[in-house]
């Protein structure tokens, strides 16, 4: 027979059983660990992608102070360059000057045999006949002077055209940052303006550009806006619309 069941003891309720015989914590547990575990992967998750984006932006920082550094070695080569070419271009401007002063002296010359052969015309003579020679031959020093110069004069508009020239402009307009982009430097860096005086009201904003002789598109960045000079000549239309640059 089987044995009687044993009363619960005074002051405690009995167990009540759960639904499929489990714990009511048995399925709560895990749901914590889990979620817990899940932040865990998102906190490390962000933190590699922090990593991520600090290495990036220094190796970003360390290939921009290169190319500025390379930007600036470039532009005191340019700049020992231009130095160069307008000694040579000096050289060349005296030469060409000397040859010019040569071939007056020679003209003179000439001109001056010549009137003395024309003050003893019916006499022949040896003189006359050297005279004859001498002349021709300063006039054969006369033309070969005056190809060398004009040789000379070419050299020196095509170095004068290579040197750099100091191009100023002028800005008048309510602004309290201006930049010059242009096709000067690939619209990449620009140049700066700097406010000089106000003028009727306007703020004046100046700045020298170093370019060698060409046409340039560029566009004033004012305020962070981008846009052009009415009174400068334009090239395109809308947001196309440059304004031109001629340097000679």
């Amino acid at each position: 027979a089987a044995a009687p069941a044993r009363p619960a003891p005074a002051g405690r309720a009995p167990a009540r059983p759960s639904k499929g015989g489990a714990s009511p914590l048995a399925g709560a547990a895990p749901s914590l660990i889990e979620k817990s575990e899940s932040e865990s992967e998102m906190a490390a998750s962000q933190r590699r992608l922090f990593e991520q984006m600090v290495t990036l932006r220094t190796r970003l920082n360390e290939r921009l102070a290169a190319s500025n550094k390379f930007a600036k070695f470039l532009e005191f080569t340019l700049q020992q360059r231009d130095v160069d070419l307008k000694h040579a271009n000096e050289r060349l401007v005296a030469a060409m000057l000397e040859i010019d002063s040569l071939r007056a002296i020679v003209q003179d010359a000439a001109e001056a045999v010549e009137k003395e052969q024309a003050g003893g015309l019916g006499e022949t003579s040896v003189t006359d006949t050297k005279s004859v020679n001498a002349v021709a031959r300063l006039e054969t020093v006369t033309r070969r002077l005056d190809l060398m110069s004009k040789a000379l004069k070419k050299d020196v508009e095509k170095i004068d055209a290579a040197c750099i020239k100091t191009v100023p402009i002028r800005w008048v307009g309510m602004a309290s940052d201006i930049r010059i982009m242009g096709s000067f430097d690939h619209w990449t860096k620009g140049v700066a303006m700097s406010p000089e005086h106000i003028e009727g009201g306007s703020n004046v904003f100046v700045a020298d550009m170093n370019l060698v002789a060409g046409t340039y598109e560029i566009k004033f960045v004012v305020d962070g806006i981008w846009q052009t000079a009415q009174e400068w000549p334009t090239t395109g239309d809308g947001l196309d619309a440059n304004n031109l640059l001629i340097v000679e």
